[in-house]
């Protein structure tokens, strides 16, 4: 049990979303999702209704064949669908300028590319 727990979290941070039930919450729930894999050919209901969620939502939906979505999943029970939720917000560069402008302060950008170890970055 202890093993299935730490899978779940496991997948819980690396943005991976099984499961009907799941991916039906985190859509209600406004989640930010990058794409959902629906399993080829299933024609079930409740697929059909995360589909069209989905897809209103501005999701990208992709058909996968079960191999796929088996070789994608961590807990082994997807039921068929498969979210991917993004690991972090993304904001636009224009968001960015705004807030600064609505404070009346400067903006300060700084790129960096190639980071290798992220908490030198913060040091």
């Amino acid at each position: 049990m202890e093993e299935r727990r730490k899978q779940d979290l496991t997948a819980e941070a690396d943005g991976i979303i099984e499961g009907r039930n799941a991916v039906i919450e985190a859509l209600r729930a406004g989640e930010t999702i990058d794409k959902i894999y629906l399993q080829k050919g299933e024609t079930d209901k409740t697929l059909g209704h995360i589909a069209s969620k989905a897809r209103a939502a501005g999701v990208v939906v992709v058909e996968a064949d079960r191999r796929k979505l088996d070789a994608m999943s961590r807990t082994h029970a997807h039921q068929g669908v498969i979210a991917l939720a993004a690991v972090r917000e993304y904001i636009s560069v224009e968001s960015i300028l705004q807030a600064a402008r609505d404070k009346g302060e400067a903006p300060l950008l700084v790129v960096c590319d190639e980071i290798s170890d992220p908490h030198n970055l913060g040091a």
